[in-house]
């Protein structure tokens, strides 16, 4: 932070307000400024573990964005508990269905579906395997490709050619399974 002039992180904190400003659903419109003081944050810690940061504004982009989704999917997770005396009221509601997912075209039960997964990802190479869940954990590809050694342009054709992988091998499961509804 130190070798960048203070009004840089005004500016930062003003186009990541922006940035938010894309976004007209109820939470984001409620929490627009602490999202953009966390994404501006974001940035900045991230300026610090680079060498040389470049232009930052694709990165406050990305940054805000994933931001925003970490923050309306930490809302969503939020479990509303219901008193000892309120369970009477949940009684007598209908059983939920096994939750299913489409692929290929057929209706799979999303703990098949799981399972499959992991026997999939458990078939990939090491640093793909590893590569792909840094990926689908939030990091984006230069935050991978340093942590890694490799080119962003190399992770991103690694990530690409890992999930045709796996999406194959899930699509030919589900074949040769066949006894899924269409």
């Amino acid at each position: 932070m130190e070798d960048r002039e203070p009004g840089v992180w005004k500016h930062a904190l003003s186009r990541a307000h922006t940035i938010m400003r894309r976004y007209q659903d109820e939470f984001t419109r409620g929490a627009r400024e602490d999202l953009a003081q966390d994404a501006t944050v974001a940035l900045w810690r991230f300026t610090l573990r680079r060498a040389s940061a470049g232009p930052l504004g694709k990165v406050l982009s990305t940054i805000s964005w994933r931001t925003r989704v970490r923050a309306v999917q930490r809302a969503n997770r939020r479990v509303d508990r219901v008193a000892d005396g309120d369970c009477a009221a949940y009684a007598c509601q209908e059983p939920v269905a096994e939750p299913t997912l489409r692929v290929n075209g057929c209706l799979v039960p999303r703990d098949w579906l799981l399972d499959q997964l992991e026997a999939a990802l458990g078939r990939l190479d090491g640093i793909n395997r590893k590569i792909l869940l840094a990926f689908y954990e939030g990091d984006s590809c230069a935050e991978i490709g340093v942590r890694f050694g490799i080119s962003e342009d190399a992770i991103k054709v690694r990530l690409h050619r890992c999930r045709i992988l796996v999406r194959k091998r899930l699509e030919s499961m589900t074949r040769a399974a066949g006894h899924f509804e269409a």
